[in-house]
């Protein structure tokens, strides 16, 4: 059984798109995930409820779209298969765009909490290399949109547009504080108190 999400998945009118391949959306897979898992946790449901849906989209996009060489996460792929094989769904593929090396972040973290497999704390720490040396700009403040998912390069200078907005970074960094936390033994106030007062307030 396989777990995925599916981008552009409707036509305009609402019938399901039958006219082209079906590409996965491996930002949907690892933010479904988590977000799932946050849910149950406050809705005090025991976590196994979703246990394999979540570790499921989290698993798929580890296999088929992560780059476990460099770190960072292909935009989209095929429901079965890499996604560097994928030519069909275009070049646009293997692009590593900003929020879904964010919401990687915190998929990894939940499920290494999950079940405390090293593979997926290895991932996390490839994963956050790759977002920490290629697509934060140091220099000028917020996330590079876009990146070569080879080299690292900036796609574009564009830092803001109508679908990029600061959510996802900011949330993804605040979340994987908090799974950090929790996992080097601190509660969530804890956590909140070792951050710098300027943090804090912002």
């Amino acid at each position: 059984r396989h777990f995925y999400a599916i981008d552009d998945l409707l036509e305009n009118d609402w019938r399901w798109r039958t006219t082209s391949p079906l590409r996965i959306s491996y930002g949907h897979d690892v933010e479904l995930a988590w977000l799932v898992q946050d849910a149950i946790g406050m809705l005090g449901d025991p976590p196994e409820r979703v246990r394999s849906h979540v570790l499921g989209l989290i698993d798929h996009a580890l296999r088929f779209g992560f780059d476990h060489r460099r770190g960072g996460l292909a935009l989209a792929g095929p429901p079965l298969g890499q996604a560097r094989f994928a030519w069909y769904l275009g070049a646009d593929r293997l692009i590593k765009r900003w929020w879904e090396q964010a919401e990687m972040l915190v998929a990894t973290l939940t499920a290494y909490e999950l079940t405390r497999d090293a593979r997926y704390l290895i991932a996390f720490e490839r994963q956050f290399d790759w977002v920490w040396n290629h697509q934060l700009d140091h220099d000028q403040g917020d996330w590079f949109e876009m990146t070569d998912r080879r080299s690292g390069r900036s796609l574009t200078d564009i830092k803001g547009n109508d679908w990029k907005e600061p959510y996802h970074g900011a949330r993804a960094l605040m979340e994987a504080s908090r799974r950090l936390g929790r996992l080097l033994g601190q509660s969530d106030r804890q956590t909140s108190l070792r951050q710098p007062k300027s943090v804090r307030n912002a």
